[in-house]
């Protein structure tokens, strides 16, 4: 069984076998796998999407199985039932039902995808500039203000940016005050900023329920936190006795229950 488990199939290696498991077991709630031998009489074991096989329960619960192959290349086909085996997350309330842990953190993960798209668009839609100056209003030829303010040409638009940007557009410029004349009559700063829009707390609070959901936390995932050894040495006996055993246990008692009659010899 070890020697199939290396190389399953002409296309699925030990890695992509077990990846296919889990990646179908996490997002639909089961993983399926098909076994049999070749046209040389050698084993074989297929792991194949949980959305390509359709289930009959006529007569009994699980006593037909349809492969759907989702390319269209390959019409359906029967399995017989010994050769087809699954990997699942029961459901409590309903026997023929699974839990997919996707699913049932939807809501946390449609969220965290719907704040990067928001973060993405803030950047390409939006402006962006940090501050607006007011101009002055105009004068006429005696000194006296009008409630009218000057419209200025692209040329002396760009004189003034230039100006500005020479005083404050370097570290050299930080904490220089404003000067406000009878040019500049007002300085507002424009710009949101990570605090006001709060994209960090929101991504934090989103990431911990979807990490929650799946057994993980930041030490994990090697994200670098305000811990020490022990810390990280706890966080991954946790994550290995509850979350890798449980599925390594699940895989096991499943292809010990399926496969052992492959090898086992019929008494005389």
């Amino acid at each position: 069984v070890l020697d199939i488990l290396e190389k399953p199939n002409p296309i699925q290696k030990k890695n992509e076998f077990i990846f296919c498991l889990i990646a179908n077991l996490y997002l639909t709630g089961e993983a399926w796998i098909i076994g049999g031998t070749n046209k040389k009489k050698q084993p074989e074991l297929w792991a194949i999407p949980s959305t390509w096989v359709d289930v009959e329960h006529k007569g009994g619960l699980f006593t037909g199985f349809k492969i759907r192959p989702g390319d269209g290349m390959v019409s359906e086909f029967e399995v017989p039932k010994g050769a087809i085996t699954r990997i699942y997350f029961p459901d409590p309330s309903d026997p023929k039902k699974v839990i997919s842990p996707v699913l049932a953190n939807i809501q946390a993960i449609e969220t965290d995808e719907a704040l990067q798209t928001a973060h993405k668009t803030s950047f390409d839609q939006g402006i962006f500039p940090k501050i607006a100056l007011s101009i002055g209003p105009n004068i006429d030829h005696t000194g006296k203000q009008l409630k009218t303010r000057p419209v200025m040409d692209a040329e002396q638009r760009e004189s003034l940016m230039s100006a500005v940007q020479s005083i404050w557009m370097s570290s050299a410029g930080d904490g220089l005050p404003a000067i406000l004349d009878g040019l500049i009559d007002d300085v507002k700063v424009m710009q949101n900023t990570p605090v006001e829009m709060d994209y960090q707390n929101s991504s934090e609070m989103i990431k911990a329920r979807i990490f929650q959901a799946f057994g993980l936390n930041p030490i994990i995932v090697g994200e670098m936190t305000a811990s020490n050894k022990a810390q990280a040495l706890v966080a991954e006996r946790n994550f290995c006795r509850n979350v890798l055993f449980p599925l390594a246990d699940q895989i096991s008692v499943c292809l010990t229950d399926w496969m052992g009659p492959w090898y086992t010899k019929p008494k005389n």
